[in-house]
């Protein structure tokens, strides 16, 4: 018997229902366990059912078992109300698979059900009456026929004309008119039967196919016996002959149905895997190459447990035994399985105790690869926290970044109104540190949350690298060589300058604490293609042509577990006081946010080399300009409108606007502030405003403020923008901005800019 065969007996003898159905909701086959269970009286009657309204008792219910399979292609006891012909409720637990076809397009449901109704099984003597009269129905379709051999005549009665689709009243017996009905291309098998019965004297029997005057084909079978005289010549013939049209369109099905479920077992995502009561491979289904790397004659006869591994191999053999001694049992469990490229994939298996089966005798165990949808889950939950903790950025950046101003604002006021010699100043300046460091701590939450504001140019990342060289000689120290390579035909990416100098910076440093004894930082920069088998081996890349910059070293490297987790908020691998744990994830957050990616590539005791492509942009690069903070601060005259909701800010801000020169018109929120602005009669120069705000936002504020002031310009601030004047992240272009917190003199520039030359 041949494995196909053997499946297709799986099929047809399981005591589990199992079944084929169209994503549309029709039957394709099932089995006879499966017409059993819902009590009806055939598979073809099972065919012609619409299930959503036939079987399930809830027509809804099946939408939603359908979206599911659509959407994870398997659901495994997914629990289901249904209902049997006769309308008593049934529950059943349903595992199945969408299968596809080689273009990735759902072709057909396959799967079984179990009952859980604990409702008896229909009698055996019911069963045995629906047979006898199965029988009898067929017995009543049964048609006799007569052939004169001497007169080569043939008369039948009433049924056996029905059967053939001869009108008697117009039949005159002949054997043209006979062989009339009869199909072409039988009619001399018909002929050669009858020869061979009359020459040989033995039992008559043909199959042959008939056409009705309505143009349908028929197949009858004939069963005939000869009749002699008395000198023993044949004179006669006796018999019958009943139509097996309905058999013969079942055989056909049957045969489609054989060569689908063959057809679905080659081409199905699992592994059907059949093994004995020790766990030996007996039989085993194709998609064994394609998940484990194997041939199927690779693993039969061996073991099944010799490739698992050695943490997961007692839980499965503990599933396995329990699934042995429990004849139509039905067990789960997932594991890990050595493929033969020598890696560990993740497996769950089914199996179902088919001993007792006289033609399989095997366990039949439904193996899936969920490597996949493992490592889907765990990006689920890795950007579930994420988005947690930056959705908590977000909302401690605002009011965070609010306190910052005040103190900020308060010690530079502090700082202006002391003699530089004064001993306060010193403290202050303490101060100012701290505020600075809490500020670059908010900065980094925004950065990993992808959620900070920037400013991105076309830039060459060869200039970032040159600009911060001399920084990272003095950050490395003299034990660790610096070694830069950069491609002389670099192309441009968008990128915003001070968050990739910090993505250098945090990488060297990370560097320099892996060489604790020294070695070498290597610092490269190239123009990349990916292609799609490139991609195919990392899961973070995507084809197409980028600007790698490359950042290694020859430290001591990392483990599989702390690269498991190099990316996350807070995780260190540093001592307490040694690092926050955020400088990996502002990286992160800092290649996503353009659009980058990031990869990792480190071994213990080899070093690490974390190479970023940045999508190549087809445009010149900007000459990267070092800003320089003007030494005197700079001050002015004009009016200004300045509206912020936090009063603590709103009252710093107006002060040093004071201090500078400026005239200030102060506004708690947006509607005062326009309250105001219609009653300033003279020109208002510069509105400057908080982003979010109560009611009316900056933006929106900005825009009223403009028609009835057109003279005035604008200056945005916040902390935290909520994509107001951003889009993901980049500020609007032609926008003026400066983030809170904001110290005195870079307020003053940023106000003389906007304005215009110092006054």
């Amino acid at each position: 018997m041949t494995f196909a065969e053997r499946y297709q007996h799986l099929f047809e003898h399981s005591k589990a229902a199992v079944f084929i159905t169209t994503p549309e909701g029709r039957y394709v086959d099932i089995n006879p366990a499966g017409v059993e269970l819902f009590g009806y009286a055939s598979r073809e009657e099972m065919l012609a059912l619409d299930i959503a309204t036939d079987i399930f008792a809830d027509p809804a219910e099946r939408k939603i078992y359908s979206q599911k399979l659509n959407e994870k292609g398997y659901v495994k006891d997914y629990k289901l109300e249904l209902k049997r012909k006769d309308g008593e409720k049934l529950i059943v637990l349903v595992t199945a698979t969408a299968v596809k076809d080689n273009e990735g397009n759902i072709i057909a449901y396959q799967g079984i059900q179990r009952d859980i109704t604990e409702r008896e099984q229909k009698s055996d003597a019911l069963r045995d009456d629906l047979e006898r009269l199965d029988l009898a129905l067929k017995s009543a379709n049964m048609g006799v026929w007569h052939y004169d051999i001497l007169n080569n005549r043939r008369d039948f009665d009433e049924q056996a004309f029905r059967i053939l689709g001869i009108d008697p009243a117009t039949f005159k017996g002949t054997r043209e008119e006979f062989y009339g009905v009869v199909h072409p291309e039988d009619r001399e098998k018909i002929r050669n039967s009858l020869a061979h019965a009359i020459e040989q004297d033995a039992p008559y029997t043909s199959e042959y196919r008939v056409i009705w005057p309505d143009g349908s084909i028929h197949y009858i079978t004939g069963r005939g016996k000869v009749v002699k005289d008395d000198d023993g010549l044949p004179v006669r013939m006796h018999g019958i002959h009943w139509d097996i049209t309905e058999n013969k369109k079942a055989e056909q099905s049957r045969a489609e149905s054989e060569e689908r479920f063959k057809r679905l077992v080659q081409n199905s995502n699992d592994i059907i895997d059949l093994l004995d009561e020790n766990g030996i491979a007996t039989a085993i289904s194709g998609p064994s190459e394609r998940i484990l790397g194997y041939k199927p004659a690779e693993l039969i006869g061996k073991n099944a447990f010799d490739l698992i591994h050695p943490d997961d191999t007692e839980h499965v053999k503990k599933a396995f035994i329990k699934t042995v001694n429990n004849p139509g049992s039905i067990n789960t469990v997932e594991y890990r399985h050595l493929h033969k490229n020598g890696k560990w994939i993740s497996l769950e298996a089914v199996g179902s105790n088919l001993l007792h089966d006289p033609i399989v005798k095997a366990v039949v165990v439904n193996i899936r690869d969920v490597s996949e949808r493992n490592r889907l889950q765990e990006q689920l939950q890795q950007a579930m926290k994420m988005e947690a903790i930056g959705r908590l950025a977000g909302g401690v950046a605002h009011d965070f970044n609010n306190i910052l101003t005040v103190i900020t604002g308060n010690v530079d006021l502090a700082r202006m109104a002391l003699n530089p010699a004064d001993p306060l100043v010193r403290y202050l300046n303490h101060a100012m540190k701290a505020s600075n460091s809490a500020a670059s701590l908010t900065r980094q939450l925004l950065a990993f949350s992808r959620k900070q504001i920037i400013e991105p140019k076309i830039l060459n990342l060869n200039d970032i690298v040159l600009n911060v060289r001399q920084m990272l000689l003095r950050l490395i120290g003299e034990n660790i060589e610096l070694n830069i390579s950069l491609s002389p035909d670099l192309g441009s990416v968008r990128i915003d300058p001070g968050q990739f100098e910090q993505v250098l910076v945090n990488l060297a440093v990370n560097a320099r604490d892996a060489m604790p004894q020294g070695g070498k930082l290597i610092i490269e920069t190239a123009n990349v293609t990916l292609d799609e088998i490139y991609c195919a081996g990392h899961s973070q890349a995507q084809p197409g042509t980028f600007v790698m910059l490359a950042v290694s070293d020859t430290g001591h490297g990392m483990s599989e577990e702390v690269k498991e987790h190099l990316f996350e908020p807070f995780f260190t691998t540093k001592t307490i006081g040694h690092g926050t744990g955020l400088g990996l994830a502002t990286i992160f957050g800092v290649v996503k946010q353009s659009l980058g990616t990031i990869e990792v590539h480190s071994e213990v005791g080899r070093g690490t080399i974390f190479k970023i492509r940045l999508p190549l942009i087809e445009k010149r690069a900007e000459k990267l300009v070092k800003e320089k903070l003007s030494v005197d601060i700079l001050k002015g005259s004009e009016t200004i409108l300045f509206v912020e909701d936090d009063s603590s800010v709103r009252q710093v801000g107006v002060t040093i606007l004071n201090d500078l020169g400026y005239k200030t018109i102060e506004a708690r929120n947006g509607d005062e502030a326009l309250m105001l602005a219609e009653r300033y009669t003279d020109n208002i120069d510069l509105l400057m405003t908080d982003i979010i705000m109560p009611g009316i936002n900056g933006r929106e504020l900005s825009e009223k403020l403009t028609r009835i002031h057109p003279e005035m310009k604008i200056l945005f601030t916040s902390g935290y923008t909520e994509n107001i004047i951003v889009h993901h992240g980049v500020i609007d272009p032609n926008l003026n901005f400066i983030g809170k917190p904001y110290s005195l003199q870079p307020l003053a520039s940023k106000i003389r800019e906007v304005l215009g030359a110092a006054k």
